[in-house]
């Protein structure tokens, strides 16, 4: 029962996280900081304003309607090392963080891959394909230091 409610617990975060990526504008639309006080990354990325993640950069002048699908390439998980591994009620109290078993990181990427390409799939704007292409547009993603905390 407790996988059941981790995995509907991980599809949840997965599916909110890819809804943020896709979904309608913001109450201001974001654009690029060209005059950020930390400059342009390496490969000339700026940061963006108004955007609907944390953090996010993008490449002034960059067209994108040359694009028409999208290709989704494997999402990149690094999970924090330790964590409690107690199998005892009173070191599971302890409030985290836990220690997450291979079992558990392969059923979290399975789960996050499959509700990222299910929020992709619902785009207006692309078509999700696997095949390489001229008018087909990369996405990379990842996610680091993944723990698992306490409820």
């Amino acid at each position: 029962m407790a996988t059941k409610r981790h995995s509907s617990v991980f599809a949840a975060l997965a599916s909110v996280a890819a809804a943020g990526l896709i979904a309608g504008c913001a109450t201001s639309p974001p654009s690029i900081d060209t005059g950020a006080a930390e400059g342009a990354t390496y490969d000339g990325l700026y940061p963006v304003k108004n955007a609907r993640a944390d953090e996010a950069w993008a490449r002034p002048g960059i067209d994108l309607t040359q694009y028409s699908k999208i290709m989704v390439q494997g999402a990149g998980i690094e999970f924090r090392p330790g964590g409690e591994s107690g199998r005892t009620m009173m070191a599971r109290s302890r409030g985290g963080p836990y220690e997450v078993s291979e079992r558990q990181k392969e059923m979290f990427r399975k789960i996050l891959i499959q509700s990222f390409v299910e929020e992709l799939k619902q785009s207006k704007h692309f078509e999700l394909t696997s095949t390489p292409g001229p008018d087909v547009l990369l996405i990379r993603g990842s996610l680091l230091d993944v723990v698992s905390g306490g409820t």
